[in-house]
């Protein structure tokens, strides 16, 4: 049995759980949460998504992402607005409000980024 490929998923799940702590670390002084820079993240690759498509894309639940971009919308960051095609939909954009905060996550990314490596 080779205990080295055994050993390695550990430090890799290791590295990942220091990775999000150091994350929610330095966006709290911000008021903002790894997963709400992640929902964050989507719109910032792709405008204008329907909250489905931003839970399929983050492997969670609608539920959660919901909270989510409720959170995200009081803070002044996004808005959601009924699909023209079927209002049974709802798509999320940025608003300009949001490109600071982005910035702060591509340094505190960064900051990451130097750490881990």
């Amino acid at each position: 049995m080779d205990y080295t490929d055994h050993r390695a998923g550990f430090i890799f799940a290791d590295i990942a759980r220091f990775r999000v702590r150091l994350f929610d670390r330095l966006l709290a002084p911000h008021g903002l949460t790894t997963s709400q820079a992640w929902v964050l993240a989507q719109l910032f690759i792709e405008d204008n998504l329907t909250q489905t498509e931003i839970a399929r894309r983050m492997d969670v639940g609608t539920v959660t992402i919901g909270g989510l971009i409720e959170r995200l919308e009081a803070r002044g960051f996004v808005q959601r607005k009924v699909d023209p095609e079927d209002r049974r939909v709802k798509r999320v954009s940025l608003k300009e409000e949001a490109k600071p905060i982005g910035r702060i996550m591509t340094a505190c990314g960064k900051q990451v980024n130097e750490a881990t490596f």
